[in-house]
Protein backbone atom coordinates (compact mmCIF):
# COMPACT_ATOMS: atom_id res chain seq x y z
CA UNK A 1 0.00 0.00 0.00
CA UNK A 2 1.19 3.55 -0.96
CA UNK A 3 1.44 5.90 1.89
CA UNK A 4 1.53 9.47 1.00
CA UNK A 5 2.72 12.16 3.46
CA UNK A 6 0.43 14.56 4.78
CA UNK A 7 2.66 17.41 3.73
CA UNK A 8 2.62 17.24 0.13
CA UNK A 9 -1.16 17.22 0.30
CA UNK A 10 -1.45 20.27 2.54
CA UNK A 11 -0.81 22.71 -0.14
CA UNK A 12 -3.36 21.47 -2.63
CA UNK A 13 -6.23 21.19 0.27
CA UNK A 14 -5.16 24.91 1.42
CA UNK A 15 -5.17 25.85 -2.37
CA UNK A 16 -8.58 24.45 -2.57
CA UNK A 17 -10.07 26.18 0.36
CA UNK A 18 -8.51 29.40 -0.90
CA UNK A 19 -9.97 29.06 -3.99
CA UNK A 20 -13.05 29.56 -2.57
CA UNK A 21 -11.71 33.60 -1.05
CA UNK A 22 -12.00 35.34 -4.26
CA UNK A 23 -11.60 39.23 -4.54
CA UNK A 24 -13.32 40.43 -7.52
CA UNK A 25 -11.20 41.87 -10.81
CA UNK A 26 -12.64 45.31 -9.61
CA UNK A 27 -14.08 46.54 -6.27
CA UNK A 28 -17.96 47.12 -6.75
CA UNK A 29 -19.55 50.36 -5.94
CA UNK A 30 -21.93 50.05 -3.01
CA UNK A 31 -23.90 53.21 -4.62
CA UNK A 32 -27.45 52.42 -6.07
CA UNK A 33 -28.38 54.16 -9.06
CA UNK A 34 -24.96 56.79 -8.77
CA UNK A 35 -25.50 57.48 -12.12
CA UNK A 36 -29.12 58.57 -12.02
CA UNK A 37 -29.50 56.91 -15.17
CA UNK A 38 -32.86 55.55 -13.71
CA UNK A 39 -34.07 59.31 -14.89
CA UNK A 40 -35.44 59.00 -10.85
CA UNK A 41 -33.69 59.27 -7.32
CA UNK A 42 -34.44 55.60 -6.64
CA UNK A 43 -31.85 54.15 -4.20
CA UNK A 44 -31.48 57.53 -2.73
CA UNK A 45 -33.12 59.19 0.31
CA UNK A 46 -34.61 63.09 -0.13
CA UNK A 47 -35.05 65.24 2.66
CA UNK A 48 -36.50 68.56 2.04
CA UNK A 49 -37.15 70.07 -1.33
CA UNK A 50 -34.55 70.78 -3.82
CA UNK A 51 -33.06 68.10 -4.99
CA UNK A 52 -34.52 66.46 -8.78
CA UNK A 53 -33.22 64.53 -11.68
CA UNK A 54 -32.61 66.65 -15.20
CA UNK A 55 -32.04 65.42 -18.73
CA UNK A 56 -30.96 68.74 -19.54
CA UNK A 57 -26.91 69.58 -19.80
CA UNK A 58 -26.25 66.52 -18.10
CA UNK A 59 -22.57 65.57 -16.93
CA UNK A 60 -22.56 61.98 -17.98
CA UNK A 61 -25.25 59.88 -19.52
CA UNK A 62 -28.88 60.99 -20.34
CA UNK A 63 -29.44 62.76 -16.34
CA UNK A 64 -27.60 64.46 -13.81
CA UNK A 65 -29.26 65.27 -10.21
CA UNK A 66 -29.54 69.25 -9.69
CA UNK A 67 -29.85 70.45 -6.49
CA UNK A 68 -30.58 74.16 -5.03
CA UNK A 69 -31.57 75.74 -2.42
CA UNK A 70 -34.55 74.11 -0.63
CA UNK A 71 -36.22 73.40 3.25
CA UNK A 72 -33.12 71.83 4.28
CA UNK A 73 -32.63 70.07 0.91
CA UNK A 74 -30.37 66.86 1.27
CA UNK A 75 -29.87 63.68 -0.71
CA UNK A 76 -28.23 60.92 1.11
CA UNK A 77 -28.31 57.50 0.79
CA UNK A 78 -27.11 54.58 3.38
CA UNK A 79 -25.39 51.69 2.70
CA UNK A 80 -24.28 48.50 5.15
CA UNK A 81 -20.93 49.85 7.43
CA UNK A 82 -17.89 49.03 6.39
CA UNK A 83 -14.64 49.65 7.86
CA UNK A 84 -11.85 48.95 5.14
CA UNK A 85 -10.55 52.30 3.29
CA UNK A 86 -12.93 53.36 0.64
CA UNK A 87 -13.08 56.09 -2.54
CA UNK A 88 -16.09 58.35 -3.03
CA UNK A 89 -15.64 60.15 -6.37
CA UNK A 90 -18.09 61.89 -8.16
CA UNK A 91 -18.70 65.29 -11.27
CA UNK A 92 -19.91 68.22 -10.48
CA UNK A 93 -20.97 71.55 -11.61
CA UNK A 94 -21.73 74.35 -9.38
CA UNK A 95 -23.02 77.94 -9.57
CA UNK A 96 -21.04 80.58 -7.23
CA UNK A 97 -23.02 79.90 -3.93
CA UNK A 98 -21.86 83.02 -2.63
CA UNK A 99 -19.30 84.23 0.61
CA UNK A 100 -19.03 82.09 3.63
CA UNK A 101 -21.86 84.75 5.06
CA UNK A 102 -23.96 83.07 2.52
CA UNK A 103 -23.30 79.31 3.25
CA UNK A 104 -22.52 76.78 0.96
CA UNK A 105 -22.78 73.17 -0.75
CA UNK A 106 -21.80 70.32 1.32
CA UNK A 107 -21.57 67.01 0.96
CA UNK A 108 -20.79 64.26 4.48
CA UNK A 109 -19.29 61.23 4.61
CA UNK A 110 -21.17 59.45 8.18
CA UNK A 111 -20.90 56.58 10.38
CA UNK A 112 -23.41 54.35 11.18
CA UNK A 113 -26.17 56.39 12.95
CA UNK A 114 -25.50 59.51 11.12
CA UNK A 115 -27.55 61.75 13.46
CA UNK A 116 -26.97 65.11 14.22
CA UNK A 117 -23.91 65.46 15.91
CA UNK A 118 -22.44 62.49 14.18
CA UNK A 119 -18.97 61.53 13.02
CA UNK A 120 -18.56 62.41 10.08
CA UNK A 121 -16.31 64.31 7.25
CA UNK A 122 -17.85 67.67 6.99
CA UNK A 123 -16.82 69.36 3.53
CA UNK A 124 -18.67 72.22 1.62
CA UNK A 125 -17.57 74.13 -1.86
CA UNK A 126 -18.04 78.07 -0.48
CA UNK A 127 -16.03 81.24 -2.02
CA UNK A 128 -14.11 81.99 0.93
CA UNK A 129 -12.91 85.13 -0.58
CA UNK A 130 -16.07 86.51 -2.65
CA UNK A 131 -13.57 86.34 -5.77
CA UNK A 132 -15.75 83.59 -8.02
CA UNK A 133 -13.76 80.35 -8.01
CA UNK A 134 -14.66 77.94 -5.78
CA UNK A 135 -13.06 76.81 -2.45
CA UNK A 136 -13.41 73.68 -0.40
CA UNK A 137 -13.42 73.63 3.12
CA UNK A 138 -13.87 70.69 6.18
CA UNK A 139 -15.33 71.40 9.88
CA UNK A 140 -12.79 69.92 12.13
CA UNK A 141 -15.67 70.02 15.11
CA UNK A 142 -14.87 73.38 16.00
CA UNK A 143 -14.03 75.77 12.31
CA UNK A 144 -14.15 75.27 8.95
CA UNK A 145 -10.55 75.14 7.70
CA UNK A 146 -9.96 75.80 4.17
CA UNK A 147 -7.97 72.63 2.50
CA UNK A 148 -8.23 73.77 -1.28
CA UNK A 149 -8.03 77.78 -2.71
CA UNK A 150 -9.62 78.58 -6.09
CA UNK A 151 -10.18 74.79 -6.83
CA UNK A 152 -13.48 75.18 -8.38
CA UNK A 153 -14.38 77.41 -11.14
CA UNK A 154 -17.94 78.41 -11.10
CA UNK A 155 -20.89 78.15 -13.99
CA UNK A 156 -23.88 80.64 -13.93
CA UNK A 157 -25.68 77.14 -15.93
CA UNK A 158 -24.08 74.11 -14.17
CA UNK A 159 -23.11 71.98 -17.33
CA UNK A 160 -19.74 70.28 -18.82
CA UNK A 161 -16.98 71.09 -18.51
CA UNK A 162 -17.80 69.37 -14.87
CA UNK A 163 -15.33 69.17 -12.11
CA UNK A 164 -14.23 65.57 -10.69
CA UNK A 165 -14.10 64.91 -6.74
CA UNK A 166 -12.75 61.75 -5.42
CA UNK A 167 -12.00 61.32 -1.25
CA UNK A 168 -10.41 58.17 -0.47
CA UNK A 169 -10.48 57.29 3.15
CA UNK A 170 -7.19 55.66 4.33
CA UNK A 171 -8.21 54.49 7.89
CA UNK A 172 -10.73 54.63 10.61
CA UNK A 173 -11.14 55.02 14.48
CA UNK A 174 -7.86 55.96 15.77
CA UNK A 175 -5.45 57.79 13.13
CA UNK A 176 -8.21 58.41 10.66
CA UNK A 177 -7.36 60.32 7.90
CA UNK A 178 -8.30 60.60 4.53
CA UNK A 179 -7.03 61.80 0.86
CA UNK A 180 -9.14 64.78 -0.87
CA UNK A 181 -8.87 65.48 -4.75
CA UNK A 182 -10.91 68.42 -6.50
CA UNK A 183 -10.00 68.79 -10.21
CA UNK A 184 -6.39 69.59 -10.42
CA UNK A 185 -5.87 70.42 -6.87
CA UNK A 186 -4.97 67.64 -4.21
CA UNK A 187 -4.36 67.99 -0.23
CA UNK A 188 -3.15 64.54 1.45
CA UNK A 189 -3.64 63.25 5.03
CA UNK A 190 -6.51 65.26 6.62
CA UNK A 191 -8.01 64.62 9.94
CA UNK A 192 -10.58 67.13 10.06
CA UNK A 193 -13.61 65.41 11.41
CA UNK A 194 -16.69 66.35 13.01
CA UNK A 195 -17.62 65.33 16.72
CA UNK A 196 -15.33 62.46 16.32
CA UNK A 197 -12.92 60.57 13.90
CA UNK A 198 -15.56 57.83 11.62
CA UNK A 199 -15.43 54.54 12.99
CA UNK A 200 -16.95 53.13 10.03
CA UNK A 201 -18.69 54.40 7.05
CA UNK A 202 -22.29 54.30 6.35
CA UNK A 203 -24.28 56.96 4.38
CA UNK A 204 -23.09 59.79 2.24
CA UNK A 205 -25.11 62.82 1.86
CA UNK A 206 -25.21 65.92 -0.51
CA UNK A 207 -26.81 68.99 0.75
CA UNK A 208 -27.34 72.23 -0.29
CA UNK A 209 -26.84 74.82 2.32
CA UNK A 210 -26.55 78.40 0.05
CA UNK A 211 -28.95 81.10 1.45
CA UNK A 212 -28.17 82.19 -2.09
CA UNK A 213 -31.32 82.71 -4.67
CA UNK A 214 -31.00 80.62 -7.50
CA UNK A 215 -27.92 78.72 -6.74
CA UNK A 216 -27.12 75.26 -8.66
CA UNK A 217 -25.19 72.18 -7.72
CA UNK A 218 -25.76 69.27 -10.70
CA UNK A 219 -23.45 65.70 -9.95
CA UNK A 220 -23.59 62.77 -11.49
CA UNK A 221 -21.57 58.98 -11.59
CA UNK A 222 -21.54 58.90 -7.60
CA UNK A 223 -19.72 56.07 -6.40
CA UNK A 224 -18.42 54.58 -2.77
CA UNK A 225 -16.01 51.61 -3.04
CA UNK A 226 -14.59 49.77 -0.59
CA UNK A 227 -10.77 48.68 -1.00
CA UNK A 228 -10.68 44.97 -0.56
CA UNK A 229 -10.53 43.52 3.23
CA UNK A 230 -7.11 42.80 4.68
CA UNK A 231 -8.38 39.16 5.29
CA UNK A 232 -8.82 38.56 1.66
CA UNK A 233 -6.05 40.39 0.72
CA UNK A 234 -3.98 37.81 3.13
CA UNK A 235 -5.74 35.22 1.69
CA UNK A 236 -4.49 35.77 -1.91
CA UNK A 237 -0.97 36.84 -0.63
CA UNK A 238 -1.03 33.06 1.06
CA UNK A 239 -2.06 31.61 -2.06
CA UNK A 240 0.39 32.96 -4.32
CA UNK A 241 2.95 31.88 -1.94
CA UNK A 242 1.81 28.35 -1.78
CA UNK A 243 1.87 28.31 -5.51
CA UNK A 244 5.20 28.99 -6.26
CA UNK A 245 5.66 26.71 -3.29
CA UNK A 246 4.56 24.02 -5.69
Amino acid sequence: MKIMKIENLMPAKILAGLALVTVPSHAANVIVNGDFETGSLSGWTQKGSGTTVSSTSTLAGSFSAVQVPGAGAELSQTFTPFTVGATTSFVFSATDPGDVGTRSMNVAWRGSGFTIGSPQINLRLTDVDNDNDGDIQVYDGTAWQTVLTSAVVFDATPSLPSTTLTLTINSFGVGANYDLTVGAASATGLTYFQDGVLSNLAQLAFVNASNTAGTSFKFDNVSVVPEPSAALLGGLGLLALLRRRR
